[in-house]
């Protein structure tokens, strides 16, 4: 059958990429062939681990596989945040809010699918074989609908037409009439794909930037197939390949896969399906199929150790494979060693309990020997039993254990994992010493690290591109709440479509938009404490800075706040404060302005005059009224004088009368007191009489004559009268006399 001259060049094309392909393969062999046993190693799939009689002979110490481990969180932990931002750090809001919704539509593109699990893969690749690769792709979803149209004939022409007048070629006829099936967007999403590290090509080159042409395998089952390309194409594929290896051919028939090639090629900017297998032509043929600005749907891949000569990557483990191949010789032999160390001898046999000692429960038991006299004479136990000497054996199990630990540290210099990393650290360190070596690994680790967020970031600016690309206006403002983002910007009404037509601009994007990502290891909780205080006692001395020289020179309020608007847009903690900041500003600016534009002041020589003359008249009606107040004060004086002498009259005569009254008092006083002074006077001369008395009557009472006398004869009571008071002189028990003064009856 003659084939047609688009056949022909699809053939062509066919071939050639086949060729190119097989090429590729074949520069690849070597490092697939090794990343195949390095995946083998790692995964315990080696001959080796599978066989049934394991020994010690095969015994391995897995440092490959440790350090694997070590390095997986060490180069990426956490799901990387999107971050997009102005290249230019002017006020633009309408700029801003593109950046917003590009970032919000990205994060929401990473939260939807498994991008985490990707980049693992991808890191896991690059760790074990050497390379890690991923793949983006848009997918949009159409919904077939029915279009029912008219037939129309004019002037012997017939066109089919719908509802709204649309003119239709060649549609489909039914019961129910002519119809077209139109595809519907109902939504559209773009995901990024893991690629296997042996599934990835790549054309020769030096460097990613010589490559011309990537490509990626992919395996479909026939359903997909003849989804994808057709019911014919589906029927001639050959599907050659199996997910299982432990099935045959007869039980995976059914679901066997075929191997496809999607080829891009950057110099004819068209994307190609092959299959090895189908050499009738190419599967599809598409022209640029995302637009993409460097036109690859992937990244540069992750690479581990790549010279400037070519992109063939080497695996780190290759690198101490050798020191890894004496770490399991030197295990095997502790193994087959500590295997040899056992508690075995000979004893005589006389003694034939002896063997109990050892082979049976002799713990806290005795055990009876025959003729224990002739035993002891033989040298006893000492002498009756020999064990094989193992001394050699622990020494040289000791200078083995050393040899080890020797290799082990020879690994991690070689590699870079320091103990620090590992969890390990010696009591006797100082805190510096340790530092020092964080640090050191740190700096051996920084390179890797910043090649996955390199990768992370390149992987999310693909897909940012696409989503402002391909994406309709409906669904970006659907996936970023575009809507929701305009009504929070701080009272400043934003154009959601012009934001959105400006990220569709590819010449404005590339210039005021970038890309970036948060770092992807591990944070440091204090040190972004420290970041965010430092930032805002730096913003808040700038602030207090600018509002004293806006209050003292108000000309250079736009100065400053330009000044520190261009603080906060460059640091990370104020990308939210950013249009509050330029608001506050802006009505701050609006206010002095307003101020300004106020009518202006006169002059102020006219103010002088003016003044001056204001000052004379108040003078003048000043004096004028001082000549009435002095009038006013004359008269109030005359008649203050006139009220003054007849109130000082007033006063002598109440003078002479108080003078009067108290002469009175004062003889009065005088009258009293000298009655007063009598009485007491005579008082006191009857007090004095009174004691005058007692005295004498206690000078009689003690006087001996009279004392000495007999009880009988002694006077009990002596009576003596004075006024309405009697003087007794009474005698007590004891024969003491004492003198009483009492009240008259």
């Amino acid at each position: 059958m003659k084939q047609s001259k688009k056949e022909k060049t699809s053939y062509k094309k066919c071939v050639y990429w086949a060729k190119q392909i097989k090429i590729a393969q074949k520069e690849h062999k070597q490092f697939i062939s090794k990343g195949q046993k390095l995946i083998d190693n790692f995964s315990l799939q080696d001959a080796k681990y599978n066989k049934q009689n394991y020994t010690d002979s095969d015994r391995a110490y897995h440092i490959f596989w440790s350090n694997v481990k070590t390095l997986q969180p060490a180069l990426y932990s956490r799901r990387p945040k999107p971050e997009v931002v102005r290249r230019y750090k002017d006020e633009d809001p309408v700029g801003r809010t593109a950046s917003q919704i590009l970032e919000r539509a990205t994060a929401f593109t990473l939260d939807s699918y498994n991008f985490d699990d990707m980049i693992k893969q991808c890191r896991d690749d690059v760790l074990i074989t050497g390379r890690g690769q991923a793949w983006v792709r848009y997918e949009p979803y159409y919904q077939d609908e029915r279009v029912q149209l008219t037939e129309e004939v004019k002037e012997g022409e017939t066109t089919y037409t719908d509802d709204e007048g649309n003119v239709y070629d060649k549609p489909e006829k039914d019961d129910d009439g002519y119809y077209v099936t139109d595809s519907t967007l109902q939504y559209e999403e773009v995901k990024c794909d893991y690629v296997n590290w042996k599934d990835f090509l790549h054309s020769t080159a030096r460097s990613w930037s010589e490559v011309s042409w990537v490509a990626r395998c992919v395996y479909l089952t026939k359903e997909e197939i003849a989804e994808r390309f057709g019911e014919d194409i589906a029927e001639d594929l050959k599907r050659n390949h199996a997910d299982s290896e432990h099935v045959t051919d007869d039980e995976s028939k059914d679901f066997r896969k075929a191997k496809i090639w999607e080829i891009w090629c950057k110099k004819t900017k068209k994307a190609y399906w092959v299959c090895l297998e189908y050499t009738r032509g190419l599967l599809d043929e598409m022209k640029d199929p995302l637009g993409l600005t460097d036109f690859f749907p992937c990244p540069k891949p992750l690479l581990a150790t790549v010279t400037n000569d070519s992109l063939m990557p080497i695996a780190d483990f290759l690198y101490y494979q050798d020191q890894s191949n004496e770490l399991d010789e030197v295990s095997q032999r502790i193994s087959l060693l500590t295997n040899s160390l056992k508690l075995a001898g000979v004893y005589d046999k006389a003694f034939g309990n002896l063997s109990s000692l050892i082979e049976g429960n002799t713990e806290n038991r005795l055990i009876p020997v025959e003729n224990y006299g002739a035993f002891r004479q033989k040298g006893g136990l000492a002498n009756a039993i020999e064990f094989i000497p193992m001394n050699d054996v622990i020494n040289t199990l000791t200078s083995l254990y050393q040899i080890r630990d020797q290799l082990k540290a020879e690994i991690y210099e070689i590699t870079g994992v320091s103990d620090i990393i590992r969890g390990h650290s010696n009591a006797a360190e100082t805190a510096t010493a340790q530092q020092i070596k964080g640090q050191f690994a740190t700096m051996r680790l920084a390179d890797r690290q910043a090649e996955i967020q390199r990768f992370a970031k390149d992987i999310i600016a693909l897909k940012a591109e696409i989503i402002a690309e391909k994406f309709e206006p409906e669904t970006i403002k659907l996936i970023s709440s575009a809507e929701q983002l305009a009504q929070t910007d701080e009272g400043i009404v934003v154009n959601i479509d012009a934001a959105i037509e400006l990220l569709r601009n590819d010449v404005l994007r590339t210039f005021r938009i970038d890309i970036e990502t948060d770092s992807t290891v591990a944070i440091d909780k204090q040190l972004e404490r420290e970041q965010k205080t430092e930032f805002m006692n730096t913003f808040t001395n700038a602030l207090n800075m600018t509002m004293q020289i806006g209050q003292s020179m108000p000309e250079l309020m736009p100065v400053m706040a330009e000044s520190l608007n261009f603080m906060v847009r460059g640091a990370k903690a104020g990308r939210g404060l950013e249009s509050s900041i330029e608001k506050a500003f802006s009505d701050i600016m609006e206010a002095q302005q307003q101020a300004m534009q106020m009518p202006p002041q006169p002059d102020p020589e006219m103010m002088k005059n003016q003044q001056e003359m204001q000052f004379k008249q108040v003078e003048l009606q000043m004096k004028q009224q001082e000549q009435g107040f002095k009038q006013q004060i004359e008269t109030q004086k005359q008649q203050f004088t006139q009220q003054l002498e007849v109130q000082k009259s007033q006063i002598e005569q109440q003078k002479v009368i108080s003078q009067q009254q108290i002469e009175m008092f004062k003889a009065e006083q005088n009258l009293l007191l000298q009655r007063t002074k009598l009485d007491m006077e005579t008082q006191l001369k009857a007090e004095k009489i009174r004691a005058d008395q007692a005295e004498a009557l206690i000078k009689m009472s003690n006087d001996p004559v009279i004392r000495d006398k007999p009880v009988s004869e002694q006077p009990i009571n002596i009576v003596m009268p004075s006024g309405n008071k009697t003087t007794v002189l009474r005698t007590l028990p004891d024969g003491t006399k004492v003198a009483e003064t009492v009240e008259a009856n």
